[in-house]
């Protein structure tokens, strides 16, 4: 079991005000896609809860948050179901 580096609900909503706008500005530019973007915003602050990373200031908190979100949006861009919706629109 891993134990969360986050210990309130405060300290959980503070360090998402924070980054929040960063992190769905990043998906959306690399997907192309609102509601794409939505979902690799959510999942990477899943992630980040999850993970039991303890960062040593806020730069690197938002170095850590930039590296996942971009790992997640390749993941995305590279799954099957993506490709399928992406070919089905440029056939339309």
């Amino acid at each position: 079991m891993t134990v969360s580096q986050f210990c309130t609900d405060k300290e959980i909503t503070d360090l998402y005000n924070r980054h929040v706008d960063m992190v769905y500005r990043i998906s959306l530019m690399l997907l192309k896609n609102i509601a794409d973007a939505e979902d690799a915003t959510q999942t990477t602050f899943i992630k980040l809860i999850a993970s039991n990373t303890l960062f040593s200031n806020e730069e690197h908190e938002k170095r850590w948050l930039i590296f996942v979100t971009k790992n997640i949006c390749k993941d995305m861009l590279k799954s099957a179901w993506h490709f399928l919706i992406v070919a089905k629109i440029l056939t339309s």
